[in-house]
């Protein structure tokens, strides 16, 4: 599993510092089990997931499964990318 920040999301965090325990578990969550966690996003932002941590903070995440060319059975590829997404 690889997982990505974007450097605007960790200055996000940094931010807002007095919620980064919360972000932590919400992003444990969204990696534990990404799709039943996030709200699929529409027009722009289709293809990415949101996640409320507060009501006026939410996580948005790009979640791809990869099955890599000439892998066993069974072997994927799973990426996160948490980034903010400026609306």
């Amino acid at each position: 599993m690889e997982v990505l920040f974007s450097d605007p999301f960790k200055k996000s965090v940094k931010k807002h510092a007095s919620i980064k325990k919360q972000i932590q578990k919400k992003v444990d969550m969204i990696m534990e089990n990404p799709i039943p966690l996030g709200e699929p996003l529409k027009g722009n932002l289709r293809g990415y997931y949101s996640c409320p941590v507060r009501k006026n903070f939410l996580i948005i995440y790009l979640y791809c499964n990869f099955i890599l060319p000439g892998a066993q059975t069974g072997t994927n590829r799973n990426i996160f990318n948490f980034c903010p997404i400026s609306i």
